[in-house]
């Protein structure tokens, strides 16, 4: 019976392993990307909160979190790249071009 039920923890703690990372990808919509390391700040934000599967879940986060950080990475810079002004824009409010206004203004 021992040794079912280590064989038992074992399996549950690989199934959650990585889940903070996981909630982190699929949970970002299309205006916030996913945060770099957000998985284990995922799971922090658990441990704080009381809920002890999270400190189970942080080493499979980290792993998950160095894995999936190029993607991440690029995905900030076109989020970013799509909500910047692009040079010579007008700022919002402001419908005269760029070239038109004061540097004072």
């Amino acid at each position: 019976m021992h040794n079912l039920a280590s064989k038992a923890v074992v399996v549950l703690s690989a199934a959650l392993c990585g889940c903070g990372t996981m909630v982190n990808i699929h949970d970002s919509t299309g205006y916030l990307p996913p945060q770099p390391f957000g998985g284990i700040a995922h799971d922090l934000d658990a441990i704080a909160t009381g809920d002890l599967l999270g400190a189970v879940d942080l080493p499979g986060s980290l792993v998950g979190d160095i894995v999936t950080l190029p993607g991440v990475l690029v995905e900030n810079a076109h989020s970013k790249r799509a909500t910047d002004p692009l040079p010579g824009e007008s700022q919002a409010g402001d419908a005269r071009p760029a070239a038109t206004r004061r540097s004072d203004e």
